[in-house]
């Protein structure tokens, strides 16, 4: 379910800059950036209702991971992600490294293959061994969206989602095949 609802921040940005892809302004690319902590804003809301409707006991703890997943999944193994965490009083930064749970590098690999498989406003799909590489070798030929979310050689998700991905390259491959075969079909 993370995998779906993550970015639901997204809900509050406007639709003609979520359509639009390409940002002809640098304020449009920052309202993007906003919606990690839209998407977790949110979720921390449902909790506390949830908290105070029936107690502890009412929330389940995906809304937890959920929250985490919504306000995460642009940080980058590298630290040059967003939006800036303070995980000590007075000093917010993106998070690096260990940092970031592996769930979180594994949902932003794979929010980047589904972004490149699927076609959208700005830009059309591409096939499975495309996608691959493009994530593979950091492609700077790739949409102005895409550039710099890879280098050739190191993945920003990390070594561990890295192999977790490719190692199951098939099954993502199927799965997005058989998504795109239900949208072509509607």
């Amino acid at each position: 379910y993370a995998g779906i609802h993550h970015d639901l921040g997204k809900a509050l940005i406007p639709q003609d800059i979520l359509n639009y892809g390409k940002f002809t302004d640098p304020g449009q690319y920052e309202q993007i950036k906003f919606h990690p902590l839209y998407g977790a804003a949110v979720v921390n809301l449902a909790i506390q209702v949830a908290e105070k409707v029936g107690g502890p006991s009412l929330v389940h703890p995906f809304l937890h991971f959920l929250r985490g997943a919504a306000l995460l999944h642009h940080q980058k193994k590298t630290g040059g992600g967003y939006p800036a965490i303070e995980l000590e009083p007075g000093s917010a930064h993106p998070l690096a490294n260990d940092e970031i749970p592996l769930m979180v590098c594994v949902l932003a690999l794979c929010d980047s293959y589904i972004a490149l498989r699927f076609p959208r406003s700005y830009k059309p799909a591409i096939p499975h061994h495309d996608a691959f590489e493009t994530l593979r070798s950091g492609d700077t030929s790739s949409p102005d969206f895409f550039s710099g979310r890879s280098q050739p050689g190191q993945s920003i998700y990390g070594q561990k989602a890295w192999s977790l991905f490719e190692e199951n390259q098939v099954m993502f491959m199927q799965i997005a095949d058989a998504a795109l075969s239900k949208i072509q079909k509607n």
